[in-house]
C-alpha cells in the first residue's frame, strides 16, 4: 500500500508540474518576443528559482480547476453519470439516501476505494493521464490563441506555433484514445462490480 501512496502521490505531482512548467515556456516565448518588438529588452532570462514558482502555481491552478470535470456528462459511464442514471436500481438493492450531498456516490467510492490496490491503480493511472491530456490540450489550445493573436500584430515565433500545435494535437488524441480505448470500460467495469457487490450484500441479509 506504502508503494502504491508513494507512486500516486509522484504521479500527482507530475501532474502539476508538467503543465505549469509547459504553459510557463510557452508564454515567456509570447512576451519575450513582444518585449524585442516593442524595443523594451528582451526578458529572455530569469531567475530559475522564479521560473519553478511560477510553474507550480500555474500548474496547481490547473490542477485545482479539474477541466475534465467541465465535460462530466459528456461521459455516459462515468460512475456518477450511471448512478444517476439507475438510482431507483440501487434502491432496490438496498441503497438509502442520507443527508449527505451525493449518498450514492459517497457510498460507491467508499467501495471503490476500500478494494486491494492493483485494483484502483490501474483506473487511477488511466484517470490521471486522462486528465493531464486533457490539461495540455487546454494548454495548447489557449496558447495557440494567443500565438495567432500576437502573430496578427507581425510577431515572429513560428517554430514554437507549430511546436505547440503539434504537442495540442497529440494531447487531444491522446486525451480520445484514452476515453475511448480504456477508461470508460474501466469506469463501467468498476460500476458493475460496485451493482454485483450491492446484490451479494443483499443476499446475505436475506
Amino acid at each position: 500500500m506504502n508503494s502504491f501512496t508513494g507512486a500516486f502521490s509522484i504521479y500527482e505531482i507530475l501532474r502539476i508540474l508538467i503543465p505549469g512548467f509547459y504553459f510557463v515556456l510557452m508564454l515567456e516565448n509570447v512576451f519575450s518576443n513582444i518585449s524585442k518588438k516593442i524595443n523594451c529588452g528582451s526578458i529572455d532570462t530569469y531567475p530559475t528559482l522564479l521560473f519553478i514558482i511560477i510553474s507550480i502555481v500555474l500548474g496547481a491552478m490547473l490542477y485545482a480547476m479539474d477541466i475534465p470535470r467541465w465535460f462530466k456528462k459528456c461521459y455516459s459511464t462515468l460512475p456518477s453519470n450511471l448512478i444517476k442514471e439507475n438510482k431507483d436500481e440501487l434502491v432496490l438493492l438496498g441503497l438509502a439516501e442520507d443527508n449527505s450531498r451525493r449518498p450514492f456516490e459517497d457510498i460507491y467510492y467508499q467501495f471503490y476505494y476500500s478494494r486491494q490496490s492493483p485494483l484502483i491503480f490501474k483506473t487511477e493511472i488511466q484517470s490521471g493521464f486522462f486528465h493531464l491530456l486533457m490539461t495540455m490540450s487546454f494548454i495548447g489550445i489557449i496558447i495557440i490563441i494567443i500565438h495567432a493573436t500576437v502573430m496578427a500584430l507581425s510577431i515572429p515565433f513560428r517554430d514554437y506555433y507549430f511546436i505547440n500545435l503539434f504537442i495540442t494535437i497529440i494531447s487531444v488524441i491522446g486525451t480520445i484514445i484514452i476515453y475511448k480505448v480504456k477508461l470508460r470500460y474501466s469506469w463501467k467495469r468498476n460500476y458493475e462490480e460496485f451493482v454485483d457487490n450491492l446484490k451479494k450484500e443483499k443476499c446475505k441479509k436475506k
